[in-house]
C-alpha cells in the first residue's frame, strides 16, 4: 500500500496533484488521483515556517516547518494498493495491448472498483494507476478464450503453466483459482511529446465505405469504430514520437513535401486479417514507396526515441527487422511497408469476417491528402492535427 494524499489549490506546482510516500520515498505527479481507500478530508494552510491543518481525523493541528513557504491547499488522504509488472508487460499497459492481468494466490484482496497504482517491476517506478472495472474467479483449467481478452497470450498450456510456476512455485495447477481483473489505465508518466502517425487521407468515397464496413464489424465485437471524428480512416505512412517543441518543424517539412507529390491512386490488392486487424491491403506502387521515403528520411531526425510500441516490439524483433526500428524508429519501413486501411480490431479472433467483405473494387481510388494525427490504442488516429493537399 501507498499513501497517497491528493491536494487541491495553491502552493504546489499545478493546481491539481497528487503526493505518493512509501518509506522515506516522496513524489508528486501533477494529476489529481483519489485514493482507493479514504482516510481523511483536510485543509492546509501553510504560511512562512507554519503549518496549519484542519482534517476530519485530527481536528486542529500546528506543525512547524524548516522551509518558508505559502500554500492553500484542500486535500483528501488515504492509501492505495499495488501490483507491479514486468518492464515488458508495462509497456504493452503503456501502449494499449494490455487491459487485464491475473492474479493467483490474492493476498491484497482485490476488489472490482478497487484504485490501483501500477509499478514498473525492474525499475521501481510508478508508471500509472487503475480502476478495477470488472473482476472474475475462475480456475486454470477452465479459462475460455473470452478471458484472455486484453491479456497476452502464451505459446501453450505447458508455457502457461510453467510462467505461473516462476512466479507462485509449484503448487500452481489447473485446479489454482486465478482473478482475472480488467482495468482502465491512466499514465503517470510526463512526456513533452506524443505519438504521431503522418497518413495518407483517403478522398471521401473510400472514407464513406471504411466507415460503413467498421460499423457492420462492430456487433462482432471490436475496439473501435471508425467514424472520421474519433477514429480517422487512414493509411499509415510513418508513426513516430515526436517533441512537441519539434511540431513547427515538421509542419514545414510535411507541406513542403505535399507540395512535391502528386495524388497518390490506391489499387486494392486483398482483405487481410493479423492479430484480430481487419483491413484492405494496397499495391506497394512506386509513387507510395517513394513518398514513405522521402517523408520517412525527413522527419527520422526529428525523432524523439521510440514509441511504447515500437520498444516493445524491439524486445523480440531480429535481423533487419530489429535494424529498421532502430534505425527509423518504426517496423514498417521499405520492404516491411505494407500500405493499408484497417477497419477495426477485433477483440476475439473472428477469421470468417474477411470471407463476407464486400467487392474490394470499392475501395479503389484517391488519396489527395497526406495528415499528421495523435495515436491511440491499437494503431488508432484519434486526433486530426494537420492535412495538407497533394500537389
Amino acid at each position: 500500500m501507498k499513501k497517497v494524499f491528493a491536494e487541491i489549490g495553491f502552493g504546489n506546482n499545478s493546481f491539481f496533484s497528487t503526493e505518493y510516500e512509501e518509506g522515506d520515498k516522496e513524489y508528486r505527479v501533477p494529476k489529481f488521483i483519489m485514493p482507493g481507500k479514504i482516510h481523511s478530508l483536510y485543509f492546509r494552510f501553510w504560511i512562512f515556517k507554519k503549518v496549519f491543518i484542519l482534517s476530519t481525523n485530527h481536528g486542529i493541528e500546528i506543525k512547524y516547518k524548516e522551509k518558508k513557504r505559502l500554500k492553500i491547499l484542500l486535500g483528501i488522504s488515504g492509501e492505495s494498493k499495488t501490483l507491479k509488472f514486468t518492464p515488458e508487460l508495462s509497456a504493452k499497459i503503456l501502449s494499449g495491448d494490455k487491459t487485464s492481468t491475473w492474479r493467483l494466490f490474492d493476498d491484497k484482496d482485490l476488489q472490482k472498483g478497487d484504485r490501483l497504482i501500477f509499478i514498473n517491476k525492474g525499475t521501481g517506478e510508478q508508471f500509472g494507476h487503475a480502476i478495477i472495472t470488472s473482476l472474475n474467479i475462475k480456475t486454470l483449467g477452465t479459462l475460455t478464450d473470452g478471458d484472455w481478452i486484453g491479456h497476452e497470450r502464451f505459446p501453450s498450456e505447458a508455457e502457461m503453466y510453467a510462467a505461473y510456476r516462476k512466479y507462485y512455485g509449484d503448487k500452481v495447477s489447473k485446479d489454482s483459482e486465478v482473478k482475472i481483473i480488467s482495468f482502465d489505465f491512466k499514465s503517470d508518466i510526463l512526456l513533452n511529446s506524443k505519438a504521431y502517425d503522418v497518413v495518407l487521407v483517403p478522398e471521401t468515397k473510400i472514407t464513406n465505405e471504411a466507415i460503413k464496413i467498421s460499423h457492420d464489424l462492430e456487433k462482432f465485437g471490436t475496439y473501435f469504430t471508425l467514424d472520421n471524428k474519433t477514429y480517422f480512416p487512414h493509411v499509415s505512412i510513418y508513426m513516430l514520437q515526436i517533441k512537441d517543441s519539434d511540431l513547427d518543424k515538421v509542419f514545414g517539412l510535411l507541406n513542403e513535401v505535399a507540395k512535391g507529390t502528386r495524388t497518390i491512386t490506391g489499387t486494392p490488392r486483398l482483405f487481410g486479417t493479423h492479430n484480430n486487424y481487419i483491413d484492405v491491403e494496397y499495391e506497394k506502387t512506386e509513387e507510395m514507396r517513394k513518398l514513405q521515403m522521402n517523408v520517412v528520411n525527413l522527419l527520422n531526425p526529428l525523432r524523439d526515441g521510440l514509441r511504447d510500441r515500437d520498444k516493445e516490439r524491439l524486445l523480440t524483433a531480429t535481423g533487419v527487422e530489429k535494424e529498421t526500428i532502430l534505425k527509423y524508429g518504426y517496423r514498417s519501413v521499405g520492404e516491411f511497408f505494407e500500405p493499408h486501411l484497417t477497419f477495426t480490431r477485433f477483440k476475439i479472433e473472428q477469421k470468417d469476417t474477411v470471407n463476407n467483405m464486400p467487392n474490394m473494387s470499392i475501395f479503389s481510388g484517391n488519396f489527395p491528402e497526406i495528415g499528421i494525427y495523435e495515436m491511440g490504442d491499437n494503431g488508432t488516429c484519434v486526433k486530426e492535427i494537420k492535412k495538407w493537399k497533394l500537389g
